[in-house]
């Protein structure tokens, strides 16, 4: 059950009135999802290959994995703070997946090198979404429909593309470790021209929002700011006696995250071939951890759809009613309580 808002608290209601739409029901969508969201949601859920057995798996995996349960017990039994369950999800699955994605010493000089061009990710957590403050116009004429987020998104967790700026006395992205080829030392620009700093800032001065922060506004790029393209948001909260307020927080926080980097695919699409069901649009990701409860939801633009809403402000009823468009956001996965599925 949503509680009502006081103005500047997250809550369903005041998002849906924005065009902000999530449903928690993890039963079948009343309309079928739009093909390319179905395809996004089963490569999510492909565990063909999954093995949960620990007597099967290497010393070390089964160790780091007894570590997380115990971590994970231990942190929602004694109430940890949410900064506590941050860090352990930091830890034991977003840092992995940005190390598997880096360029190491173990690595060939052929997965180095498509390391470094191709598959870079660059991981951030608070930073805030300065593109879509409430004041400024960042966003200027960029979108011409009256959407417009709660508050500017500063996401607990956030996974981008990296923006390269190969040309400068110093070639950005740098090493990520001290290990590993240093391609950066001699590069070649135009295999991520469509990435470069000097492009996407010609492109931000027509109209197009590839990032979410100020990475164009500077005679000359930070590292710092070299992010652009947001693809997986993430949220968490720790569990207490106000369980219900936080996971409804969580959610709201990551349906407004996830609706604004659906934004940015948005405008950049603009002038793309347009696709039945906004195929065109690619969707978002999302994660929200409430203690041990991690839910994994998939965020789309959409028209003329079905949308989970309360009659009123009170909350006194619910329903789904018919939406001319909005940002849609659905479970794609669960996992409640179990201590051992974080090892996925």
């Amino acid at each position: 059950m949503s509680t009502k808002s006081t103005g500047t608290e997250w809550d369903r209601y005041d998002l849906s009135q924005r065009g902000f739409f999530y449903d928690d029901d993890s039963r079948p969508p009343k309309d079928p999802l739009p093909p390319h969201v179905e395809a996004l949601r089963d490569s999510m859920l492909d565990f063909a290959c999954e093995d949960f057995d620990l007597d099967s798996k290497g010393e070390d995996e089964a160790n780091i994995i007894n570590e997380i349960n115990k971590s994970a017990m231990k942190f929602e039994e004694g109430k940890f703070s949410e900064d506590v369950w941050e860090s352990l999800f930091q830890k034991y699955f977003f840092e992995p997946l940005v190390q598997d994605a880096s360029a190491s010493g173990g690595d060939s000089r052929k997965i180095s090198r498509s390391k470094y061009y191709y598959d870079a990710i660059v991981f951030d957590s608070k930073a805030a979404w300065v593109t879509f403050d409430k004041s400024g116009n960042a966003l200027g004429n960029s979108m011409a429909d009256p959407f417009r987020n709660k508050k500017r998104p500063q996401v607990d967790g956030t996974f981008y593309f990296p923006i390269y700026h190969l040309t400068g006395k110093s070639p950005i992205p740098g090493a990520t470790g001290h290990t590993g080829m240093e391609w950066h030392k001699a590069s070649t620009p135009s295999l991520v021209e469509s990435f470069s700093w000097s492009k996407l800032k010609k492109l931000h001065e027509h109209g197009l929002r590839s990032s979410p922060f100020h990475a164009f506004k500077k005679k000359q790029p930070l590292e710092n700011d070299m992010k652009c393209y947001p693809w997986l948001v993430v949220e968490h909260k720790h569990k207490k006696n106000t369980f219900e307020k936080l996971r409804e927080e969580a959610y709201c926080q990551a349906v407004n995250a996830s609706g604004c980097a659906v934004r940015l695919n948005q405008i950049t699409a603009k002038f793309a071939v347009e696709l039945p069901k906004e195929a065109h649009i690619p969707p978002i990701p999302a994660v929200t951890t409430v203690g041990p409860e991690v839910k994994v939801w998939i965020t789309y633009f959409a028209k003329d759809f079905m949308a989970y809403y309360y009659a009123d402000e009170d909350y006194s009823e619910q329903s789904f009613q018919r939406c001319e468009q909005g940002y849609v956001r659905i479970i794609s996965e669960i996992r409640d309580d179990n201590y051992t599925d974080y090892s996925r």
